[in-house]
């Protein structure tokens, strides 16, 4: 009867679940993709300033 209990548990919602974490991994996401932006930035800056033959 033990066996049939368990898989009813874990349907049901009863269980324990494993913690969220999808906004960390969300803002782990963002801030590198912000990292690339500033990076693609700082060099078209770079490239604009220099001398133009």
């Amino acid at each position: 009867m033990n066996r049939h209990l368990i898989p009813i548990l874990l349907l049901s919602g009863c269980a324990e679940s494993q913690p969220d974490y999808t906004p960390i991994g969300d803002g782990l996401k963002t801030i590198g993709i912000c990292l690339v932006c500033f990076a693609v930035v700082q060099v078209l800056g770079a490239l604009s300033k220099q001398d133009k033959p």
